[in-house]
């Protein structure tokens, strides 16, 4: 919550409650389609701000990336860049995510899945295996 001078987080908030049918999954890339992978959620209810989506496996060893975001509005409502199954009526949660010009604004991410990064920095010189980043 916004404290007068940034935002920080809510201790008190356990209770907010979040579906795998607010999560939309949408721009499919290379071999991976609809239906690949399904959403779970690591925990129902967010506990002081944080959660976790889960997505499966890709069926049949696809491999390529989809674009995951949470439906915060009324779906077809506010920021219809992210319509899920259902949304989660908690458009107070919206942001200026990606440098929107306004707050409304669902957050969204890229999962990959057995696309190879090849050699970088990140990791010394070494091949990447598995990378994992949390917001």
């Amino acid at each position: 919550y916004w404290n007068g001078l940034g935002f920080i987080v809510n201790t008190d908030d356990n209770t907010t409650p979040l579906a795998s049918a607010n999560v939309n999954l949408a721009n499919y890339q290379r071999a991976l389609s609809a239906g690949d992978t399904t959403v779970t959620l690591a925990a129902a209810t967010l506990k002081q701000g944080r959660g976790g989506i889960r997505l499966s496996t890709p069926a049949n060893g696809h491999t390529g990336s989809v674009d995951v975001c949470l439906d915060l509005d009324l779906g077809a409502t506010g920021d219809t860049s992210c319509t899920a199954a259902m949304g989660a009526n908690m458009s107070y949660l919206q942001s200026n995510w990606q440098g929107g010009a306004t707050y409304g604004k669902d957050p969204r991410a890229r999962a990959t899945f057995g696309v190879f990064r090849g050699t970088g920095s990140r990791s010394r010189g070494a091949n990447l295996i598995d990378m994992r980043e949390r917001f």
